[in-house]
């Protein structure tokens, strides 16, 4: 129960703390950033992303699809796999259908992860020397991800030995 509070909490943080920062350049090296300053103003400021801000900033700018299929399998899945998990350690009946959902909802997970990778890729390939990097809040994502398979793990070897009835 407390790998499962933990993990919440990594998911929280993971989910609306930067994980991804732009930092646009214009030249290979930046040599003509002071233009950018001048034409763009502001926008050609670093940007600093959290997963949350950027489904916001999808839905914002009319790419209501990829913000609702991001928002599904980034927050909606998740958070129910977590609830899930919660439910199988209060609850003494149904542990094995809580189960038996929870890998149901697992298959639908990680694909935040795949556009995210997906994201720091076309940035990089962009010209001008635009980069891209991760922030810790990708970090803390991976690890509760990487938590999450660990409780799966400990929960399936539970499932497996016979459950005594309360």
């Amino acid at each position: 129960m407390k790998l499962a509070l933990a993990n919440f909490f990594l998911f929280i943080f993971g989910v609306f703390v930067p994980c991804l920062k732009i930092t646009p350049h214009l030249g290979k090296d930046g040599n003509f950033d002071f233009l950018g300053k001048i034409i763009f103003g502001n926008e050609f400021d670093e940007k600093r992303f959290s997963i949350a801000q950027g489904i916001l900033e999808l839905i914002k700018g009319g790419d209501y699809f990829i913000g609702a299929i991001l928002f599904l399998f980034t927050l909606a899945f998740p958070a129910y796999k977590m609830y899930l998990t919660f439910f199988y350690y209060l609850t003494s009946k149904a542990k094995r259908k809580t189960y038996e959902w929870i890998l149901k909802v697992s298959k639908y997970s990680m694909l935040d992860i795949f556009v995210l990778g997906l994201i720091v890729l076309a940035i990089k390939a962009m010209p001008g020397g635009t980069t891209a990097s991760l922030e810790w809040g990708a970090f803390l994502f991976f690890a509760n991800i990487v938590m999450t398979k660990y409780i799966l793990g400990k929960i399936s070897k539970e499932i497996d030995r016979p459950i005594a009835e309360s």
